[in-house]
């Protein structure tokens, strides 16, 4: 059980959305479906809210995840409220219709390339005042900057620095995308004629 620690930072940053109509959850890597399912029972409450799983569903030794996840699915009641991708989440990402989404979980590759890829396609699905969150920021220093998501998720941070406001930074990352507005007070940039 990787994620049960997670749930009263979850309850915390997730309790204004709890209920609201015509919610649109995605998670990137779903796995069994732990994260997936605690959303669906626990915000995503009213009858309009939606839900899309992407995940390669790699069979890993004799594991079947997807076929858990189908069971699960299939369990929890949600069936009609939820769309699943099978696929590379950077080519799934490109499917989902941009400024669509008001909460993303993302918690599939954890190689930097990966985790940059995913949050940059992310960013633009959310919709304004939505909620990024990510797995595993924090992840075993022990491994190269290329295998984990910090090097990539503060890239990430630092080139949308004018966009997000930071929720949570600390073994998970959580961002709101807020627009921040220029200080009128420091002058304005004249455009000039070319």
């Amino acid at each position: 059980d990787w994620f049960t620690y997670n749930i009263p930072t979850w309850n915390r940053v997730l309790k204004d959305m709890k209920g609201r109509p015509n919610l649109t959850y995605l998670e990137v890597g779903p796995y069994e479906g732990r994260s997936f399912f605690r959303i669906m029972d626990n915000v995503l409450t009213h009858p309009s809210a939606k839900a899309i799983a992407i995940d390669t569903f790699d069979k890993f030794y004799d594991n079947d995840f997807e076929k858990t996840f189908f069971e699960n699915l299939d369990r929890s009641g949600h069936k009609s409220k939820v769309t699943v991708m099978k696929g590379a989440s950077q080519q799934k990402l490109r499917e989902v219709k941009l400024n669509s989404v008001d909460l993303i979980y993302v918690d599939g590759d954890h190689g930097s390339k990966g985790v940059l890829m995913d949050a940059l396609f992310s960013w633009d699905l959310l919709k304004e005042g939505g909620i990024l969150m990510f797995d595993d920021y924090n992840w075993d220093y022990l491994l190269p900057a290329e295998m984990r998501p910090t090097i990539a998720l503060d890239v990430f941070m630092n080139l949308f620095q004018d966009e997000l406001e930071i929720l949570l930074k600390d073994y998970q990352l959580i961002v709101r995308k807020a627009r921040k507005h220029c200080n009128e007070q420091m002058g304005q940039i004249k455009r000039g004629d070319i």
